[in-house]
């Protein structure tokens, strides 16, 4: 959303922990267009505008970001490399932000 990765989590869960120790992340889209983003993460302080109707539509619950069990973060791309698995040398793309 709005260039960015929007992700939830449990405040307490480890994944939330470590990102708050050390904010550098990557996350890894699988299938035969693979996508890998690497940047710095932020904890959002509301949801971006669309993201539980989104959210909702995908996993088939509604979230309450504002819920003490939910954090919200967000990844802001700064290095972005893909790839259609099929034609990897034809298709292999690096983006820096």
């Amino acid at each position: 959303m709005d260039a960015a990765l929007v992700f939830s989590t449990s405040p307490e869960s480890v994944s939330a922990r470590h990102l708050r120790a050390d904010p550098r992340a990557t996350v890894h889209l699988e299938g035969v267009h693979v996508a890998v983003v690497e940047g710095e993460v932020s904890l959002l302080e509301a949801a971006p505008h669309g993201f539980v109707e989104e959210y909702e539509a995908k996993y088939g619950w509604r979230m309450d970001p504002a819920g003490a069990d939910t954090a919200l973060f967000v990844l802001r791309p700064r290095t972005v490399l893909s790839w259609d698995e099929a034609e990897l040398a034809a298709t292999m793309t690096r983006w820096s932000f």
